[in-house]
């Protein structure tokens, strides 16, 4: 959620009765469109918590000891969002314990200074085979998380930038073809300025594959900047794929309009196409049919959802970040196959809830070969606040059927903030880590038992 205390939000949303209790003339919902709750009994296990920082903004899991097992790292921060951001390193210890290393794996890394680190990137920066980590923040105009890479042993450290400091939000992406990483960075000029307030973009080039080490030049093509109120203030987890098949990663992102405060107005999605030579364009009414954006963008993610090989995106949306809560349907655009990402009506009844939805994962739940989707909702009109979870299960071809699942996390309705899908144990199916907003709704893994049920 974007940086309003989320306690407060759940006492006013108690207060004033949303989460299921909004005016249906308002929310119109078929009783087709609600799922059977499916109460399950597997076993959780509580992740080691970290006083002061018990806000979980991301997830991420990957083989920090080489032992071949995957662990996790927890970005987190203070409930009430002061403080520095605090990343933390469990360690899977392969009997369904986790131990806090965070100690050995981040112990040179000062994290001064407020940051709302959104989402990390995974990618391997100087091609060591080891992942590094990209931070991503929802708007930057001030101090962010620079890029750390990985070393041998599995420490961190930040990458050196060269006089590139306080340039922005940093996403991956590869966008001269050359094999290794680049950085596309944003910066939002005159913040509180609504008429002089710039979205500005710039591309930082690795240089590595041409001089054998790591570093960034600024690149010298156009990139669009997006001035004025009515632009995405906010963005959130930018998508990279090649749009146009033209062997270039292309950009897709969104966000909520701001103007002092959070507006309820629906916002385009952005789509940059990468041209070459270090130059973008804006084709975002080129590109996307059928939809016309939503208010407030939470998740975006690229992945072939209906099997044609073609790259579709998933867009998961929590709407106006104000009053009731009340949510807002999530999207799934299809990529055709020339270059435009498509609304299909037909495929949309899954997504089709109003859900204030703070993420979703996906990946092949229920091993049947396809890919699946888990949506987390901290309310909504058309949520039950004891089964936040979504299950959307794919039969190959992007036909989704969803069913809400209860979660045990401790004690009251688990406000799930992050979400993530990885085999934890070995079993070869895919588990689930959520996290939670304060001590009351910590992080918890939830085992698959292999049918996609958790």
């Amino acid at each position: 959620m974007s940086k309003i205390l989320l306690s407060f939000i759940i006492s006013l949303l108690v207060l004033t009765g949303c989460g299921g209790g909004s005016d249906s003339s308002n929310n119109p919902s078929d009783s087709s469109n609600t799922p059977p709750e499916v109460d399950t009994n597997l076993l959780s296990i509580k992740l080691p918590t970290v006083e002061g920082r018990e806000l979980i903004t991301d997830i991420a899991s990957l083989d920090l000891n080489q032992d071949g097992v995957n662990d996790l790292v927890l970005v987190r921060i203070g409930s009430d969002y002061a403080g520095d951001v605090y990343f933390q390193a469990l360690i899977n210890s392969g009997n369904d314990t986790f131990e806090d290393q965070t100690s050995s794996y981040f112990r040179n890394v000062n994290f001064k200074g407020y940051s709302w680190v959104e989402k990390i990137y995974l990618v391997d920066l100087n091609n060591d085979g080891k992942l590094d980590i990209v931070s991503h923040h929802d708007q930057s105009h001030f101090e962010e998380v620079k890029p750390m890479l990985q070393k041998l042993d599995g420490e961190f450290e930040f990458i050196n930038l060269g006089g590139f400091n306080d340039i922005g939000s940093f996403v991956p992406i590869d966008a001269d073809n050359d094999g290794d990483i680049d950085l596309m960075v944003h910066m939002i000029d005159n913040f509180n300025d609504p008429i002089e307030r710039n979205l500005n973009w710039k591309l930082l080039v690795n240089n590595l594959v041409e001089t054998g080490s790591l570093s960034f030049s600024l690149g010298n093509g156009a990139i669009p900047n997006f001035k004025g109120l009515d632009n995405s203030t906010f963005i959130y987890s930018p998508a990279v794929l090649d749009i146009n098949f033209d062997g270039l990663n292309d950009i897709f992102y969104g966000g909520p309009k701001y103007d002092s405060q959070f507006v309820d107005e629906i916002i385009p999605y952005s789509v940059l196409i990468n041209e070459g030579a270090n130059s973008f364009i804006d084709a975002s009414n080129n590109v996307i049919v059928g939809s016309l954006g939503l208010t407030h963008v939470r998740e975006i993610s690229a992945a072939d959802f209906n099997g044609d090989t073609y790259m579709d995106i998933l867009i998961s949306s929590h709407g106006y970040d104000s009053g009731a809560f009340s949510g807002e349907r999530n999207q799934l655009l299809l990529g055709d196959g020339t270059g435009k990402l498509l609304l299909d009506e037909s495929k949309q009844q899954p997504f089709n809830y109003l859900g204030f939805t703070h993420s979703h994962d996906f990946g092949d739940i229920d091993g049947d070969g396809d890919i699946d989707i888990i949506l987390s909702d901290i309310t909504g009109s058309d949520v039950d606040g004891q089964a936040p979870i979504q299950i959307l299960l794919n039969d190959g071809n992007a036909n989704f059927s969803r069913r809400s699942t209860s979660i045990e996390i401790d004690t009251g309705s688990p406000y799930i903030v992050s979400t993530k899908l990885t085999d934890l144990n070995g079993d070869g199916f895919l588990d689930l880590v959520v996290g939670g907003d304060d001590l009351k709704h910590p992080a918890v893994v939830v085992w698959n038992d292999g049918s996609g049920s958790f």
